[in-house]
């Protein structure tokens, strides 16, 4: 695994920010955690239509949830939203690993990068992304090593949902054409 927290930590107003996500993360769990954050902002939200069946549902089956993110902010308050659960993961772009061991354990990482337009991306796209390859560098594998590597992550996800975890993936691309990453059909066959 590739280490960054010294990066992210030397960014001063995110580096308060993830520390104190982490230390949440180590003492309550991803779900917990995030809830903690949504109330420490002051934000206001409830959740409608969660009947107890769904409930049970959510919190001991295997599940998959589908969803998609324009922004980050949709997948915090997903997570929070969900009954609190233990054996819960996300499938996520393999960019956000290393950034601590808390968090790391409920990821399942896929390669995509791949699948980046060459050329075609925008200026904050670009922006956005070197300035995180320089506080959280990422390693780079061939397009064959990624898509290895995104075979072994389909069925560790796979398996979880057989041992009844819970399952978020996300996987619609950003950009022009906006289809899906084939990674779900595998998850679901």
């Amino acid at each position: 695994m590739l280490k960054t927290k010294p990066y992210l930590f030397s960014l001063p107003i995110i580096g308060v920010y993830v520390s104190r996500m982490v230390g949440n993360i180590e003492k309550y769990g991803l779900q917990e955690a995030i809830k903690k954050e949504i109330e420490r902002s002051g934000t206001n939200w409830e959740i409608y239509g969660l009947d107890q069946e769904t409930k049970n549902i959510l919190q001991t089956k295997g599940v998959v949830i589908v969803c998609n993110h324009p922004y980050e902010i949709e997948t915090l308050t997903l997570v929070a939203s969900l009954p609190s659960r233990k054996n819960y993961y996300m499938v996520v772009n393999a960019g956000l690993m290393g950034i601590s061991e808390s968090l790391g354990k409920y990821l399942i990482p896929v390669y995509i990068r791949h699948h980046y337009p060459v050329g075609k991306t925008s200026f904050t796209a670009k922006l956005s992304g070197k300035i995180i390859e320089k506080y959280h560098p990422s390693l780079k594998y061939s397009p064959e090593e990624e898509h290895r590597k995104n075979i072994e992550s389909i069925n560790d996800a796979a398996n979880k949902i057989k041992s009844g975890g819970l399952i978020m993936i996300f996987p619609e691309r950003h950009g022009e054409k906006r289809k899906w990453y084939p990674g779900i059909s595998w998850l679901l066959k």
